[in-house]
């Protein structure tokens, strides 16, 4: 029995596909908001309170924000469905309660036995009440599967949430007329599904005892089923990793077998009185190392041990994975820190950074300083802090900006001290140096950056930022079509520098897409709402150029940065006039 398609509106929801397409056309949505507006829809008429959203969305054993996720989660929905929260068609918030979707919902039938459906019913369609009665048990109501309510005329809503998010992510079997055509090779590697992999392989033991291999097991074992729990990763069943059991094989090959992008690996060491697990998290394709961490604890209480490391392990991969979800440049390099809180404060640094508003800056910046405080000797969150003082100053938000630039590069230079082959610190430089206009050196420090770590995606990006600004803007989309083999999962972020390109070479019509699909990973960037205006501007529009500078004028700028040539930057100064942006 597959998921139906759900109607509203002008909207289409499709579930299995995994889609929302308006008039046909598909609505961009991230995982998580698209989750959320099924389990919505799902409940249609219905209150559904936060908790419940928490517990379906996230899971009950995942740390978030969740006041700042739900939030964050429900205003995308909104921005899809062009809804307004002031005055919703679609989705309406309970105070202190939850949400409620109102519209009328129709649902296209699922596979339902003979006999199950209602003739008189319209072709394929159920229509959903915008209220459900209050003696439809609570069980009930909490997934609808397609089929009939007992015997009363509405139908069930076609498949469960649960059950959409198992079939999608299952790997698809041939159909029988098709499978004698598909080569043995072919069927060997599995589908991934469109969510990043890992496959969890057995710790090796490395004790004095042979006959201790079930600890070490015991510690796969319970890693597999937390990080199961993570909405944001899919993880590869016990019995697969298992049979690679003692077996030496490369991790690319490894991978392919498994069909999974990333391995968690790890050893342990248990003496009579401590244990010593060291654990890593490779990319499979290269080998590359992206996050290592080792437990060195007293073993008084077993139990109480294994489920101290597993708990640590899922909270620092969970935050990994969640960043990686939300489709913004990956880190570049393997994460490191003596202390395991201080990794786990350090990404909840970066994720706030990422949301780019004033108020998340500023608790970014309170998560960067304490994990300087739990690990003084930690580069990369002295780096991050400095990204996080530069940010204010790009985004508008700092009140004293020079002073700001000198503190984001002297914490710069820190993380240099602490680590010289900081590639992340020169790429901070580099964009110092830009917001500056120096322009050179801004192009000097991100090659800098590239010779340290020739993979490092956010380097190019950097470059071919520092390349455009500087009137070469064919030189900036090579550097920046670098970054996007390198980090396909954050091509829309890196399409920022070619929309700009194309804004400098006086393509406005080709800009606009790749701006929009900007806006829609990073809708808080000054940056790509200003370009935006321009464009239209340059275009002729009216409409559309007041609408972008209304999100620039939220921001309250005093100053924009712009390109080298004068006479294009004359005429910006002009175009962002004429949308309202003094």
């Amino acid at each position: 029995m597959s998921a139906g398609m759900s109607r509203f509106q002008d909207f289409e929801l499709d579930p299995n596909a995994y889609q929302l397409r308006r008039n046909g056309v598909i609505v961009r949505l991230e995982r998580i908001p698209l989750e959320l507006l099924c389990l919505l829809v799902d409940r249609a008429g219905e209150l559904v309170s936060r908790e419940e959203i928490l517990a379906q969305i996230w899971g009950k054993d995942v740390f978030i924000d969740s006041e700042h996720s739900i939030n964050t989660a429900i205003r995308k929905i909104r921005r899809a469905l062009n809804d307004d929260a002031d005055a919703p068609r679609l989705v309406v918030t309970i105070p202190a309660k939850g949400y409620r979707f109102v519209a009328p919902v129709l649902v296209s039938n699922a596979e339902i036995p003979n006999g199950e459906l209602n003739t008189n019913q319209e072709a394929g369609l159920v229509a959903l009440p915008s209220s459900v009665p209050a003696s439809l048990h609570p069980e009930t109501a909490k997934y609808r599967r397609a089929g009939l309510l007992s015997g009363a005329a509405l139908l069930l809503i076609a498949g469960a949430f649960a059950l959409i998010r198992y079939v999608w992510f299952q790997p698809s079997a041939p159909s029988p007329s098709s499978a004698s055509s598909i080569s043995r090779e072919e069927t060997a590697v599995p589908r991934l599904p469109d969510m990043p992999t890992i496959a969890v392989l057995p710790f090796t033991n490395l004790g004095e005892k042979p006959q201790q291999q079930y600890f070490s097991d015991g510690i796969t074992d319970e890693l597999i089923t937390g990080l199961s729990r993570l909405p944001v990763l899919f993880v590869i069943a016990r019995n697969s990793s298992f049979a690679y059991k003692g077996k030496a094989i490369k991790e690319g090959e490894l991978g392919r077998e498994l069909g999974a992008q990333y391995l968690l690996e790890g050893t342990v060491a248990r003496t009579a009185d401590r244990v010593r697990i060291s654990i890593h998290l490779v990319y499979a394709a290269t080998g590359t190392e992206m996050w290592a961490q080792p437990y060195d604890r007293p073993l008084q209480d077993l139990p109480a041990v294994q489920g101290e490391i597993v708990d640590g392990v899922v909270t620092t991969l969970g935050l990994i994975f969640r960043l990686r979800a939300m489709k913004v440049p990956h880190l570049g390099k393997a994460l490191l820190s003596k202390n395991a809180e201080a990794l786990d404060v350090f990404l909840r640094a970066v994720e706030y950074s990422w949301l780019m508003t004033k108020d998340d800056n500023a608790r970014a910046r309170q998560w960067a300083e304490k994990a300087i405080l739990l690990d003084p000797t930690f580069s990369e969150a002295y780096a991050h802090l400095g990204w996080n003082y530069s940010r204010a100053v790009d985004l508008q938000f700092s009140q004293h900006p020079d002073l700001d630039l000198k503190t984001s590069s002297d914490l710069a230079l820190k993380a240099l001290a602490l680590d010289e082959g900081n590639f992340d610190a020169l790429g901070l430089l580099s964009r110092n140096d830009l917001l500056q206009s120096r322009f050179d050196l801004a192009i000097a420090n991100a090659r800098r950056a590239i010779e340290l770590n020739p993979n490092f995606a956010m380097g190019y990006f950097l470059l071919g930022q520092a390349l455009i600004f500087a009137g070469r803007p064919e030189e900036g989309v090579r550097e920046t079509e670098m970054a996007m083999r390198l980090d396909p999962a954050a091509n829309d972020f890196y399409g920022l520098n070619v929309g700009f390109a194309y804004l400098v070479m006086n393509r406005s019509t080709e800009a606009i897409p790749v701006l929009k699909r900007y806006v829609s990973v990073l809708p808080a960037d000054l940056y790509a709402h200003l370009w935006l205006a321009i464009a239209y501007v340059e275009l002729g529009r009216k409409t559309e150029p007041r609408a972008e500078a209304a999100e620039v004028v939220r921001s309250n700028p005093r100053d924009f940065l712009l390109p080298a040539n004068q006479a294009l930057a004359k005429q910006w100064k002009t175009d962002l006039r004429t949308a309202g942006i003094k």
